[in-house]
């Protein structure tokens, strides 16, 4: 069974940083599987724009991170 990619639905290519330091923190809290499957989700089926912080935030949410810690993680500057 394959993934059914939506490339239609897609407008833009996001940044995906914010993604990646969120799944970094998954990590940390055991849900990065389910956080990487809900981006992955989220971009390339639904179209949504992951570089949104609101858009971002609610996937991650949504897939078992807590809000509040990525919220926090997301108003750090990341080290690059």
């Amino acid at each position: 069974m394959g993934i059914p990619f939506a490339f239609d639905k897609i407008e833009r290519t996001p940044n995906t940083l914010n993604a990646h330091r969120l799944i970094g923190l998954a990590d940390t809290a055991g849900v990065q599987d389910a956080v990487v499957e809900a981006v992955f989700r989220a971009y390339f089926i639904e179209g949504q724009d992951i570089s949104e912080t609101t858009v971002l935030l609610d996937v991650v949410a949504e897939a078992g991170l807590d809000r509040g810690r990525a919220e926090a993680l997301l108003e750090r500057r990341p080290r690059i």
